[in-house]
């Protein structure tokens, strides 16, 4: 076992010794200490797809544990550690037993938050909770949308909320250093890479409007990576949702640019709970890509359409029951983009719990 494995679980060990839950209710102990796991079964029909074979699999879980420390009325200390497994994906080569998710020390200063550290980075409705899947409408957050590698920034971040009458606005800024994930062909396999920005900052800005529910945000993160030095990409982001209590519609759409590179996402999901205990659920999210070096061209690379439902006996536990079917080449083997993009369909059985 590595010294960081060694760490990580003399923490959860220390962590797990804190009061419990019951306690910590009657704001009398400086602890509290939250838990997420998800586990699915899943299959793939024609081809393997997000890290889903077609002989199926198990090996599908998330386990995350978060622990807050209060030092004072106004600061606070926030770690995050989680464990992921993603089935026979290419980019489980990148993923360790045990990864820091959070270790951050957030402080109000007058009508600001300051966080400093790693740090969950300001950006959509679920990177602050992609490990709670009993907050996600499917199994995971939209991938177009939530890649990999893309939850945290180590470096620091304020937020303050502007009250203008029956209206608010939040705003939030960041800086520092992000990791990135991703898959790229080579020869007759794919292979999972990570790289680094240690001169990322952006900005998120969420309008709150006087209708409970209705809410709207844009943010834009800029970033440099390793592999080119000269090469600055940035990201521009919206997002609206309409969230009641029977019903909920969230859409958000992104452009990514780079040097010769443009690529275009965005999802669209709803829900409509037919019983407090029962409801039903449809997503649709789609990647475009461009290029104009070293010559133009336009494919689609992912159409993933889904359909599910879901059982939710209290709101610590839930039951999912997800169907999609992709469309284009963001398959886990390698494709060529000159041809036409192929179709494959797969299914996750999940349980989430909280607690």
């Amino acid at each position: 076992m590595t010294m960081i494995k060694r760490a990580l679980m003399a923490a959860l060990t220390t962590l797990a010794a804190a009061p419990p839950l019951a306690a910590q209710a009657q704001g009398d102990a400086p602890f509290t200490l939250y838990g997420f796991m998800t586990q699915g079964v899943a299959a793939a029909d024609s081809l393997p797809v997000m890290g889903i074979p077609t002989t199926g699999t198990t090996d599908y879980r998330t386990v995350a544990i978060q622990a807050r420390y209060r030092v004072d009325s106004k600061s606070n200390v926030v770690l995050q550690m989680s464990h992921r497994r993603i089935g026979q994906s290419p980019l489980a080569a990148l993923e360790p037993d045990f990864e820091l998710d959070w270790a951050f020390y957030r402080r109000m200063v007058g009508p600001v938050t300051v966080s400093a550290g790693r740090v969950p980075l300001p950006h959509g409705f679920y990177n602050e909770v992609r490990d709670v899947g009993t907050l996600l409408p499917f199994f995971r957050a939209p991938m177009s949308f939530y890649p990999d590698g893309t939850e945290s920034v180590d470096g620091v971040t304020a937020t303050t909320r502007v009250d203008l009458g029956r209206w608010a606005v939040e705003l939030n800024g960041f800086a520092g250093g992000t990791e990135w994930k991703g898959v790229v062909p080579m020869g007759e396999e794919l292979v999972a890479l990570e790289t680094r920005s240690e001169r990322s900052y952006g900005a998120e800005t969420w309008l709150i409007t006087p209708i409970v529910g209705v809410r709207a945000g844009v943010s834009y993160l800029s970033f440099k990576d390793n592999i080119d030095p000269d090469e600055r990409a940035a990201v521009l982001t919206a997002s609206a949702e309409i969230d009641r209590d029977r019903w909920m519609i969230r859409s958000e759409v992104a452009e990514v640019t780079l040097t010769g590179m443009e690529f275009h996402m965005g999802y669209a999901h709803g829900r409509f709970r037919i019983t407090p205990q029962f409801h039903v659920m449809g997503q649709y999210e789609q990647t475009n890509s461009s290029m104009t070096i070293p010559f133009e061209a336009e494919w689609t690379e992912m159409k993933d359409a889904a359909l599910g439902v879901a059982f939710a006996p209290s709101s610590k536990l839930v039951f999912k029951l997800e169907g999609h079917r992709v469309d284009g080449y963001a398959f886990d083997v390698p494709m060529n983009r000159a041809g036409p993009g192929t179709v494959s369909n797969y299914v996750i059985l999940s349980m989430s719990v909280s607690f």
